[in-house]
């Protein structure tokens, strides 16, 4: 995957990158409010369906979670 360190994803410039695990890359994106979180699946990745479905799954599921503690995706 290619870095997006001072790139626009989802209308957030990408300031750097924080991590890059097995499935995704994470990022430090500028924000109105304080530093924003961006995940981004590795490219090989987009195109497979059932892993897309898997990862939809799970934010269904983390979607669903509310506590006073936890912040809102």
């Amino acid at each position: 995957m290619s870095d997006l360190t001072g790139k626009t994803v989802a209308g957030y410039p990408i300031e750097k990158r924080l991590n890059s695990g097995a499935y995704d890359e994470v990022y430090q994106a500028a924000s109105s409010g304080a530093p924003l979180a961006v995940r981004v699946l590795r490219d090989d990745l987009r195109g497979d369906k059932a892993f897309n479905a898997a990862v939809a799954r799970g934010w269904a599921v983390a979607l669903a979670v509310a506590h006073p503690n936890l912040v809102t995706a």
